[in-house]
C-alpha cells in the first residue's frame, strides 16, 4: 500500500482503524529497511582470524570501544542508531554502576521511540498526528515490539527526562 495521493484517499485511510494500521506498519517496514552508514572502522573482527590472534578480547572490545565513543561524540544520532541494533555492543557500552541495576524491559526504549516515529509519519502525511479511536501510535509500536499498550504507557509515565 502506497501513500495515498488525494485528501479524500488520506480521509479513508486515517478514518478506517485496518487500513491505517496495515499502511503505518508497511511504511514502518520501508524506513526499518534503510541501512545505516558505517563510516566509523568500529568493526567487531573475527577473534578466530589469523591477524587477530595477536589481540585478545579485552583489547578488542576497547578498539569497539573507543570507535564508538569518537561516533557517539562526533556523531551522536548514528551512534544511537548503530548501537541500537547490537545487544552486544550496548552491553559494550552500558557504563558500569555500583549497587542494584535499576529494573529494565528490554525493547521498551525502541518501541516508545517508534511510537515518535509513528507520530511524525502521521503528522507528515495526514496532518495530525494523535488518534483518539483505536488503533493508536502506542498500540501500533506495542504491537510490533510485542508489548501489551499498557506496559509501553507505564514505561512512558515512569522514565525519567535524564534518560
Amino acid at each position: 500500500m502506497r501513500a495515498p495521493d488525494s485528501g479524500s484517499d488520506l480521509q479513508k485511510v486515517w478514518d478506517d482503524p485496518e487500513r491505517l494500521r496495515a499502511w503505518t506498519i508497511e511504511q514502518l517496514h520501508a524506513t526499518d529497511l534503510d541501512e545505516v552508514p558505517w563510516i566509523y572502522d568500529v568493526d567487531c573482527p573475527d577473534r578466530h582470524s589469523p591477524h587477530q590472534q595477536h589481540l585478545n578480547s579485552r583489547e578488542i572490545n576497547a578498539q569497539i570501544r573507543d570507535g564508538l565513543l569518537r561516533c557517539k561524540h562526533e556523531d551522536p544520532e548514528l551512534y544511537l542508531r548503530i548501537v541500537g541494533r547490537s545487544e552486544f555492543l550496548r552491553r559494550l557500552m552500558r557504563k558500569r554502576r555500583r549497587g542494584r541495576p535499576a529494573g529494565h524491559v528490554t525493547g521498551l526504549a525502541e518501541a516508545w521511540e517508534e511510537v515518535a516515529r509513528i507520530r511524525k509519519l502521521w503528522k507528515r502525511t495526514f496532518g495530525r498526528s494523535l488518534r483518539k479511536g483505536s488503533p493508536t501510535a502506542v498500540e501500533i509500536a506495542a504491537a510490533r515490539h510485542s508489548f501489551e499498550p499498557r506496559a509501553l504507557d507505564n514505561y512512558r509515565k515512569n522514565k525519567s527526562p535524564s534518560r
